[in-house]
């Protein structure tokens, strides 16, 4: 399984499918967005570890996610939680 640092700070990541949590755990990753279909099996199920949000979409450009679901609480705190570093400051423009 590979990891690719998309910004400077170190704080946002993409990943094909997740098989191990080792690396995300080495890295401080305790938020995951998954969009491709199936859940990971590798996520930890202890209190307070990590934040799994799950929105399977098809990217075979036949239909589109839906905004009203993507706009929602939830999601946009997953949003906001991956753009703001642990002081405070915004490490991601997105």
């Amino acid at each position: 399984m590979e990891l690719y640092q998309v910004d400077e700070a170190g704080r946002l990541f993409i990943s094909p499918a997740l098989d191990t949590w080792d690396p995300l755990e080495e890295r401080g990753i305790d938020v995951v967005i998954d969009l491709e279909g199936g859940l990971d099996s590798c996520i930890p199920t202890r209190t307070n570890n990590c934040l799994y949000l799950y929105f399977p979409i098809d990217d075979d450009d036949l239909e589109l996610p839906c905004v009203a679901k993507l706009r929602a609480p939830t999601a946009t705190a997953c949003c906001r939680t991956a753009a703001w570093d642990s002081t405070g400051r915004r490490s991601w423009r997105g």
